[in-house]
């Protein structure tokens, strides 16, 4: 399996879309599209796994550094399509970010789950993440 650089051209635009929102179902495609555009400047990259000319698998991520923990990649999104979950897909796709994190000489893999999420809890745990923190959001809308 290997993992595409999407942008905002990518002929496979709608289909990476339609993954992303088994996760994000809010996100709309324009939303989506500006969010590409806008990645170049966010440190922002969004990579697909391509199965049988099908994206079934996503995750995007960017380099950060901050006080905490220093120089490190933090996971924004990780999806695979529900009909291929339990084929170790997931695990795959966050190995290979994993592998891009120790190129990039970076300390740490950190990402953020939905409280009630607790089969991506378990899936991450096992992979060797630890609860570190809660997040805390505050709406300006």
């Amino acid at each position: 399996m290997s993992l595409v650089r999407v942008d905002a051209h990518d002929p496979n635009l709608v289909a990476v879309w339609t993954l992303l929102t088994e996760l994000r179902p809010q996100l709309t495609l324009q939303t989506f599209a500006q969010l590409l555009i806008d990645a170049v400047q966010m440190n922002l990259v969004y990579e697909a796994a391509i199965l049988e000319g099908k994206a079934v698998a996503l995750v995007g991520w960017r380099l950060v550094t901050d006080s905490r923990l220093g120089r490190h990649v933090y996971v924004a999104d990780l999806v695979v399509t529900t009909r291929r979950r339990g084929l170790g897909l997931g695990h795959a796709v966050l190995a290979k970010v994993v592998e891009r994190t120790r190129e990039l000489e970076c300390t740490h893999v950190v990402l953020d789950s939905g409280i009630t999420n607790t089969s991506a809890h378990r899936f991450y745990e096992a992979f060797g993440f630890t609860q570190t923190a809660l997040q805390f959001e505050l709406a300006l809308n």
